[in-house]
């Protein structure tokens, strides 16, 4: 059902602001209530469970993650500004992260590794595991 569907049976005009967005609040929960089912058939699960990938010990992923350049005195450029890690990656909560400075701001941060370079340092992981004589 579309927005135009909704109006026609909403009977409202929609040429005041809140009928229209009463229409529209509308359609979004309708979406959202009716479709989830067809949502996730199409994409079962998301690019990080990849079954290869899901099962890599953390350790390993931020083997990798370091072999990718985030260790202790590199410094690397992210969202905009230089930042030099004072650590090497470590788990922090759902992801990896390791702990910066700036030049304008000397006092140590957490900052989350992005998951593009998580992606690809987990199947570097998966690899690397997978080629191993056990």
């Amino acid at each position: 059902m579309g927005i135009g569907t909704l109006l026609a049976s909403s009977g409202e005009r929609p040429d005041t602001l809140v009928s229209a967005r009463t229409v529209i609040v509308s359609f979004i929960a309708q979406t959202l209530t009716t479709r989830p089912s067809s949502v996730w058939s199409e994409h079962p699960r998301s690019a990080m469970t990849s079954p290869s990938i899901a099962f890599c010990p953390v350790s390993k992923i931020c083997a990798q993650v370091k072999h990718l350049g985030y260790a202790v005195a590199r410094r690397i450029r992210l969202y905009g500004e230089e930042f030099e890690l004072v650590s090497d990656p470590f788990s922090e909560a759902d992801g990896v992260a390791v702990h910066v400075t700036t030049k304008k701001d000397p006092s140590v941060r957490l900052l989350r590794i992005p998951i593009t370079v998580l992606q690809s340092a987990k199947r570097a992981a998966a690899t690397a595991l997978a080629g191993r004589p056990d």
